[in-house]
């Protein structure tokens, strides 16, 4: 069974559906790409936070940026 997260705009305890794209990003001198999760309530389609959601988008973010060239 999946968690439930708070969702600010319903104000309530909802479910989550998980959107998954690739993002493009600037971090000092380096390009980078990689996919990105966000977790969308299933209520109203806002974003809601979801720790391991945040984590994983952490980490690829990391690996991205170690593995680009200047």
């Amino acid at each position: 069974m999946q968690d439930k997260v708070f969702c600010e705009t319903c104000r309530e305890d909802v479910g989550y559906r998980i959107w998954s794209g690739y993002v493009h990003a600037v971090i000092g001198d380096k390009h980078i790409g990689y996919f990105e999760r966000t977790a969308l309530c299933e209520k109203c389609g806002r974003e809601v936070y979801v720790p391991w959601v945040n984590d994983e988008n952490i980490k690829s973010r990391e690996e991205a940026y170690a593995g680009a060239k200047v």
